[in-house]
C-alpha cells in the first residue's frame, strides 16, 4: 500500500483550497489548475475533495462539515450510504459484536457500526479506497482497515465474527447498472459457504430495484428481516438479515419492514411476510371532503398496504389502486396527504368540461386507463400550480379526483 502522508492533506493550504472552491464546478477547477501548483499541495486530490463534498452535501451532513475526512474517488461519494440509513445499520450492532465489512468503500457503514460499540474489520479491494479509509479511521480504535480481495480473504480467514456486512457494487466492469445478487460484485451468493464458516449472520445491502420475492427465492438460507428504506419519498435500498446458522427447513418467518425517512422523521411499518390480510376498501366513491393518502415509495415497494391501513385508519380506493382515504387527516403519515376537493367520473362530458377550464395542475394516474402524461394532454392541463389531480380507479370505475395539499 502506498504511504499516504496525512500531513500533506491536513495542512491549512490544502484545506483552504478546498474551502475556497467548494461552490466551483470540479471540471472547471481541473481545467483552471491543469499543470499549476498551489503551495505544494496535491491539487488534483484537492479537486477530488471539492467534487465529493458537493455530492455528499445533503447525504452526509456530518462528514460534509469535517474537513479532516478525505475522499479517495468521486465514485465512493456517489455510491455511499446516506447518513440516516447508515445510522440505522449501525443501530443493529452493539459492543458485543465483532463485524466483518467486506465492502468498505467510503466507510460510512463501518463508521456507524463502530460508533455503536462494535469492533469492525473493513476490507476494500481498491488500494486507494483502503488507504484513505485507514487515514480517516486512524483515531477509531474499533476499526481495522485491510486492502484485500474480500472473496479471497474469507477463504483463509479463521477469525470468528458475530456478523458479516456486505454492500456489493451494483455496476459491471463496463459501468452499466446491475441489480441481481449474482451480477453484483462481489457475488454474495457465491461466498455464502465461506461467510457461514466465520459468522452466523449476514447483512446485505441491495438495490431498491431488486424484487423482494427474488431475494427470498435465491437465498438458500432463511431471511429473518427485510427492510425497504426511503428518504423523502425516494426508495434508497433493500437491506436483509440472513440466518446462516439456520436451514430453510427450520420454522422461521421473514419480517418485512418499510422504513420511511421524511425530513429526518422516521416511520416504520412492519408485518410478517406470510401475513395474508387485505386492505379494507371504500364502499362509496363519494370521497369529497375526505383526505387522500398517497403512500411513500418504500410502502409501495414492500406492499405493506394492510398494516398501513391498520396504523392510520385508511381505506383503499380499489384493490389495485394504491391510494387511500381517511376521514381525518392522519398524523405523521408515511407519504403525502391531500384534501379531496371534488370527484368526477371520467367520461366524455366531464373531459370536455375540464379541458375548457384550461387548468394548471399536477397530474398523476393510479390504476387508470391513461398514463399521467396522456391524462394531462387529454384534459389540456398545464403542469404546476396548487391543484393536484389524480386519475384513479375507485371501486371498478375511472374517476378524476381534484385535491389540494392538506
Amino acid at each position: 500500500m502506498i504511504n499516504l502522508d496525512i500531513n500533506n492533506y491536513a495542512n491549512k493550504d490544502f484545506k483552504r483550497f478546498v474551502d475556497d472552491n467548494l461552490h466551483v464546478d470540479a471540471k472547471t477547477l481541473a481545467l483552471k489548475w491543469a499543470g499549476k501548483e498551489y503551495h505544494g499541495i496535491d491539487v488534483r486530490f484537492a479537486i477530488t475533495q471539492v467534487a465529493c463534498l458537493e455530492k455528499i452535501r445533503n447525504k452526509l451532513p456530518e462528514i460534509y462539515n469535517n474537513r479532516d475526512f478525505l475522499f479517495a474517488r468521486t465514485l465512493a461519494a456517489e455510491q455511499c450510504t446516506a447518513q440516516q440509513i447508515a445510522m440505522f445499520h449501525g443501530s443493529l450492532f452493539g459492543p458485543e459484536d465483532n463485524v466483518l465489512d467486506l465492502t468498505c468503500g467510503l466507510g460510512i457503514d463501518t463508521l456507524c457500526i463502530a460508533h455503536n460499540g462494535a469492533k469492525v474489520t473493513t476490507i476494500d479491494i481498491d488500494q486507494l479506497n483502503a488507504q484513505v479509509a485507514a487515514v480517516n479511521f486512524r483515531c477509531e480504535p474499533n476499526i481495522t482497515v485491510l486492502n484485500d480481495d474480500s472473496t479471497q480473504y474469507i477463504k483463509s480467514c479463521d477469525t470468528q465474527h458475530t456478523a458479516v456486512f456486505i454492500d456489493p457494487a451494483r455496476r459491471d466492469q463496463g459501468g452499466a447498472r446491475v441489480y441481481g445478487l449474482r451480477d453484483c460484485s462481489p457475488d454474495v451468493l457465491g461466498m455464502l459457504e465461506d461467510i457461514k464458516r466465520i459468522a452466523p449472520l449476514l447483512y446485505i445491502k441491495m438495490s431498491p430495484m431488486l424484487d423482494i420475492s427474488q431475494i427470498l427465492n435465491e437465498m438458500p438460507y432463511p431471511v429473518a428481516d427485510i427492510w425497504v428504506t426511503s428518504i423523502d419519498g425516494d426508495c434508497k435500498e433493500i437491506f436483509a438479515k440472513v440466518l446462516l446458522d439456520k436451514q430453510l427447513s427450520d420454522k422461521s418467518t421473514t419480517r418485512l419492514h418499510a422504513m420511511t425517512i421524511t425530513e429526518g422523521d422516521v416511520c416504520e411499518i412492519s408485518t410478517s411476510i406470510d401475513d395474508s390480510s387485505s386492505s379494507p376498501l371504500i364502499t362509496d366513491p363519494s370521497i369529497t371532503g375526505k383526505y387522500l393518502c398517497a403512500p411513500d415509495s418504500a410502502i409501495i415497494k414492500a406492499r405493506l398496504f394492510a398494516p398501513l391501513c391498520d396504523k392510520f385508519g385508511l381505506r383503499k380506493l380499489a384493490e389495485n389502486t394504491h391510494l387511500f382515504v381517511a376521514d381525518k387527516k392522519p398524523d405523521s403519515f408515511a407519504g403525502r396527504v391531500f384534501h379531496v376537493d371534488n370527484v368526477v367520473e371520467f367520461h366524455s362530458k366531464e373531459i370536455k368540461r375540464i379541458a375548457a377550464m384550461k387548468l394548471k395542475a399536477n397530474v398523476a394516474a393510479r390504476n387508470f386507463p391513461l398514463t399521467s402524461t396522456q391524462l394531462q394532454q387529454r384534459l389540456r392541463i398545464k403542469d404546476g400550480g396548487e391543484t393536484y389531480l389524480f386519475g384513479a380507479t375507485i371501486q371498478s370505475n375511472p374517476y378524476i379526483i381534484f385535491c389540494s395539499k392538506a
